[in-house]
């Protein structure tokens, strides 16, 4: 599951107001009882009035498309799901013999 934690803002910028410039982000899967979670923070570029959504008409889906759009959904998701297989089923691995 995604989720957007946080998000801060400037007060003004350009005659805009509560600018979204940093949101802090999850990634959640769970299987078997077990859970892996990925987080990380993107910063945005302000924006012009052109495109700029007032702080009051934002919804997580919004704020979740310009992450998507910033850095691959996917290859969070399948990096998540690799974590998540090897605390399920720990790979074995062979080593060299310590003498």
């Amino acid at each position: 599951m995604w989720k957007i934690i946080k998000l801060e803002c400037l007060l003004n910028y350009n005659n805009l107001q509560n600018v979204v410039l940093k949101a802090y982000w999850e990634y959640t899967i769970s299987q078997d009882n077990e859970q892996e979670t990925i987080s990380g923070i993107k910063q945005f570029t302000a924006p012009s009035e052109d495109n700029f959504i007032p702080y009051e008409n934002l919804t997580e889906q919004i704020v979740l498309d310009w992450l998507w759009k910033e850095i691959s959904k996917q290859a969070t998701e399948e990096l998540a799901i690799k974590k998540l297989n090897d605390k399920i089923n720990p790979p074995i691995i062979s080593l060299s013999l310590p003498w």
